[in-house]
């Protein structure tokens, strides 16, 4: 294993050297492999760093490839995929002009001159300052492996959710997997902040599964501040986290019980606080979610989504929520639109595939009392939570919005599976599988009707 991990770390550094040799990127990959050593080292428990790194080191490379390649490969689309790049980016080349980080921080931090962006311009700012400054200046590239960097980290402190629940090699396994089989991966290379809202989420879920002290509350705390820098109505979802970490802790420390009624009052009285200096967020946050109603009402004139939209209030929105879990629909959706875009097709093909399926085995598991039964109450608890964030986010409910919570969704199947027989979890994919191969016939004749 450790030979294929270091030939696969400098075969993509080879590509990269061969393709582009950019200063800029080829010092950003060091940097990478000092940081993640040095996470890695800081949240190991004895014994358990070799394992860690073993698995950052084994995405690094993948993630690195993909994001590096993908600009060849989308060259037709100008170089961006999703229209939010193309404010982004000219965004990021600007600040890489201020005189100094200093000046970047005043700009986002400070004077929030991009509305609930500051936190991804703060970082992706700074690194298009340093690059214009010290090297061959700002690229699409250079801040693509900056974000698949941030995903690499983001599996990492999803391994470490994965340990409370799962034992080592367990929980190694599930992380690689969810890494490259799932549709996080697919948003690796965009120049978005969508990784890096899923990151804090998922140091937020470690943190949450931690004893229930006042340090692991003001870190909480922080999280939450940090992501209502990145995007607000995510930042502020984040503030129920100190209440879930005394209910998720209440079993197994008595002093939780007992000061329990403190914790509250001090997380009602920091969420009125920040809804009081972030008013014109919470203002035009309320806003958005009736435009995206209305939008969506108005733009969907026929088929699977006019109907999901029609129903009555309530069996709307869980219509809604189990569909988004379901999309693309078809999952071929890329290789049929953007026939140059190989990559990213397959990648999404492959990921949104996947996912259907585990999804499909989710909710028919979910539906056995016997399972429900056995079901951790911390798992439950932020199983809750994920459901309440595909709720809040219906009325425009995409993946980009929700991805922070694939973790949870993920993890609750995954140890649903882990409780079944192997010959029972043979029969529940082939279902799910039928299942899901009827769907995309289904669609594809409603397709043809419509």
């Amino acid at each position: 294993m450790k030979v294929i991990i270091l030939v696969l770390n400098l075969l993509t550094l080879g590509i990269i050297i061969a393709l582009r040799p950019d200063f800029s990127l080829l010092s950003s990959v060091p940097f990478f492999y000092v940081i993640l050593l040095a996470i890695s080292w800081i949240v190991s428990k004895n014994g358990e760093f070799g394992k860690t790194i073993k698995l950052v080191l084994l995405i690094l490379p993948f993630y690195l490839f993909y994001s590096f390649i993908t600009y060849w490969d989308i060259q037709g689309l100008d170089g961006f995929f999703y229209s939010d790049e193309t404010y982004f980016y000219p965004t990021l080349s600007s600040l890489a002009s201020e005189k100094s980080i200093a000046a970047i921080w005043q700009k986002t931090i400070i004077t929030h001159s991009h509305r609930d962006y500051e936190g991804f311009f703060l970082i992706h700012g700074s690194i298009a300052y340093l690059a214009q400054k010290y090297f061959e200046g700002n690229s699409i590239v250079l801040q693509s492996i900056w974000v698949a960097f941030f995903g690499v980290l983001t599996n990492l402190f999803i391994y470490k959710l994965f340990r409370f629940y799962f034992y080592e090699n367990k929980a190694f396994n599930l992380t690689l997997i969810f890494a490259l089989f799932t549709p996080f991966v697919f948003y690796m290379p965009w120049i978005l902040r969508d990784i890096h809202i899923v990151l804090l989420y998922s140091i937020a879920l470690y943190f949450v599964h931690k004893n229930t002290s006042l340090l692991n509350i003001v870190i909480l705390l922080i999280i939450s501040f940090i992501t209502i820098e990145f995007r607000f109505e995510n930042g502020l979802l984040l503030l129920i986290f100190p209440v879930l970490n005394t209910f998720i802790n209440s079993d197994y420390q008595q002093n939780v019980k007992k000061y329990f009624p403190t914790i509250l009052s001090f997380s009602v009285l920091i969420v009125y606080y920040a809804v009081t200096i972030e008013e014109q967020n919470v203002i035009t946050s309320i806003d958005k979610i009736a435009v995206y109603s209305e939008f969506t009402d108005e733009s969907l004139n026929d088929g699977l989504g006019a109907k999901l939209y029609g129903l009555p209030i309530g069996i709307k929105q869980l219509a809604i929520v189990v569909n988004s879990q379901f999309t693309p629909m078809p999952p071929w959706f890329l290789l049929r639109e953007y026939k140059g875009f190989i990559i990213g097709s397959l990648i999404m093909l492959i990921n949104t595939s996947f996912w259907s399926i585990l999804i499909l085995i989710g909710l028919l598991l979910t539906t056995k009392k016997k399972i429900l039964k056995k079901m951790p109450t911390s798992l439950k608890y932020v199983a809750l939570f994920g459901v309440l964030v595909l709720f809040v986010n219906s009325p425009n409910l995409t993946i980009r919005r929700v991805l922070c919570i694939y973790p949870v969704f993920y993890l609750w199947v995954v140890y649903m599976i882990s409780l079944l027989s192997n010959t029972y979890l043979k029969q529940l994919r082939y279902k799910s599988t039928i299942i899901y191969c009827g769907m995309l016939i289904f669609y594809v004749i409603l397709k043809n009707i419509v």
